[in-house]
């Protein structure tokens, strides 16, 4: 078989073209550092280094997410230092205007000093982030929270909505509360009511009823939804739960007991933590059917409002001071139970911050770890990219001598 000298040459060229391509590509590595840059040079490891690469885009996507929550939580609990510090202040005030001393000039001036909370408070409630988003207005970010309504009550514009972040993957952290739980659905006190039975026939009536202790009473609404006060001979009385039928226990100067229980014109009955003033005559079979009274939710902002609007109208005559201690009275469980709410919020707001720094020290972990395998994936070892373009050159070198050396042979140098 013959083998021409064009063949020749240009088997030799392609040799030395490949390993030129050879070093090109050894020196490119050494110059670069990295032994990966694009699927051919490895498929394997290329498919492995996109999934990673994107991986560690979508962790720093969390962590950026962390730092905006910690940022937005902060800024609720900062706002809510501030409403506790308000509500304490209105409950000082509270307490002072119970005073039975005070003048009604003292008491409008009270009344003007809790119109100021008021504006405070509802200011504070409406409060909003650096982005210009509301923070109580749930997912209506860019709706002013709570509004004065053509009554002139403060009415909550947003929704029941709670903001999350993702800050790991399925991990989601809430970064707001509602102002709908939080400052519009306090629970107002119930307001039990008493009703003479038709049938009665002696002269019995209720003449006042009072809340005693509001927790005891919301306590037994739980499980009950009215009593009957039932009078027998002597004349007595038992306390009778609707529900089961059977007689609770009635507070007594000497200690609680079932009865029945001796009965005298102007005592107090006392049950539940509801207190009714019984006067008059009763006759054995009468009763008296006693209701709970139903609770409504009022937003804050209304609560101490109302507050001025008692003090307003004690001063001028409008309402009785029995009348007005009663409302001051109310006043005080909804401010009390307002804290309670921002307490509990400020609380949670903790357990999310200190869950972001748990999970931001996670995330970061696994960025170190995941850095370290692309590394390992993507950069070239160094002691042997030298040996290998040492080892190229070398190949070069020998390709190109062999060549002048395989182009210099000829007949023509034996006939000599």
């Amino acid at each position: 078989m013959r083998i021409s000298t064009a063949e020749w040459a240009a088997q030799g060229l392609r040799a030395i073209l490949d390993r030129q391509a050879s070093v090109a590509d050894a020196q490119h590595q050494v110059s670069s550092g990295l032994r990966v840059e694009r699927a051919g040079d490895d498929p394997v490891a290329f498919a492995a280094i996109q999934r990673l690469e994107q991986d560690l885009s979508t962790t720093d996507q969390y962590q950026q997410n962390i730092a905006s929550a910690r940022q937005t939580l902060g800024a609720e609990e900062a706002v809510l230092q501030q409403v506790t510090e308000l509500l304490q202040s209105v409950r000082q005030l509270n307490i002072q205007a119970g005073d039975g001393a005070l003048d009604a000039g003292s008491r409008r001036a009270l009344a003007t000093e809790v119109r100021t909370r008021v504006d405070e408070l509802v200011a504070r409630l409406n409060q909003q982030n650096a982005q210009g988003e509301y923070l109580f207005a749930g997912y209506q970010s860019h709706r002013q929270p709570f509004a004065k309504d053509a009554t002139g009550h403060y009415q909550f514009e947003g929704d029941q909505g709670v903001r999350e972040l993702e800050v790991a993957p399925g991990v989601r952290t809430a970064v707001s509360h509602s102002g709908a739980a939080l400052f519009g659905a306090v629970l107002e006190p119930r307001d039990p009511t008493v009703a003479a039975d038709a049938a009665n026939t002696g002269t019995l009536i209720a003449s006042a009823v009072a809340v005693a202790e509001q927790a005891a009473l919301d306590a037994s609404a739980l499980s009950s939804t009215s009593w009957r006060i039932e009078f027998g001979a002597g004349p007595s009385y038992q306390v009778i739960d609707q529900g089961t039928g059977l007689p609770i226990a009635v507070d007594q100067p000497e200690g609680h007991g079932v009865g029945p229980i001796p009965y005298a014109s102007g005592q107090r009955v006392e049950f539940s933590g509801i207190n009714i003033e019984l006067s008059g005559a009763p006759n054995p079979g009468d009763r008296l059917l006693v209701t709970p009274g139903s609770q409504t939710q009022q937003s804050l902002p209304n609560i101490v409002a109302g507050l001025a609007d008692a003090l307003e109208q004690v001063a001028d005559g409008a309402i009785d001071e029995l009348e007005f201690q009663e409302r001051l009275a109310d006043a005080l469980i909804g401010v009390d139970q307002g804290l309670a709410h921002v307490d509990r919020a400020r609380g949670q707001i903790g357990g999310r911050l200190n869950g972001l720094d748990s999970i931001e020290a996670s995330n970061a972990d696994w960025q170190i770890a995941t850095q370290e395998t692309l590394t390992a994936l993507k950069e070239v070892d160094f002691a042997e990219a030298v040996s290998r373009l040492n080892l190229e050159s070398v190949a070069l070198q020998a390709a190109q001598q062999s060549y002048v050396r395989t182009m210099n042979l000829s007949l023509f140098n034996f006939l000599r």
